[in-house]
């Protein structure tokens, strides 16, 4: 929200008065997006970032499964790549390793992840076409 607190859209949507939300940590009113509404409102990067990396080790502790996220098979994730932030299938993460700009890249399998009992943490880049 304007207000800088943060909501998922479930809880955005139950917040939403017509074209208005109004936070419920400090009452401030921000105008609903046009368009989608409530799901028009910025993502918080930073907490998603949270959200995702607390999801991916849940899974990971209980072997639930982790879909690669490079093929479009989506294959079963056997790998992590600490560089690309990326769970890696058997298949992709081979060519991860033989590819130029990823050959140096630290993956490591699921099951080293585990057993050293290792954090997956996700390190996105802020990426922006804009100068300055």
């Amino acid at each position: 929200l304007p207000c800088y607190h943060t909501y998922c859209e479930e809880c955005l949507v139950k917040l939403q008065r017509d074209s208005t939300i109004t936070c419920s940590k400090c009452n401030k009113s921000a105008a609903v997006p046009a368009g989608k509404g409530a799901k028009d409102f910025p993502i918080n990067f930073f907490y998603q970032r949270i959200v995702d990396e607390l999801a991916l080790n849940r899974k990971l502790k209980s072997g639930e499964r982790i879909d690669c996220n490079l093929c479009v098979n989506k294959r079963k994730a056997s790998s992590w790549c600490f560089d690309c932030c990326e769970a890696l299938c058997n298949n992709c993460r081979e060519s991860h390793k033989e590819a130029v700009k990823s050959s140096e890249h630290d993956v490591k399998s699921f099951e080293d992840i585990k057993s050293n009992n290792t954090q997956i943490k996700i390190i996105r880049t802020v990426q922006c076409d804009e100068p300055g």
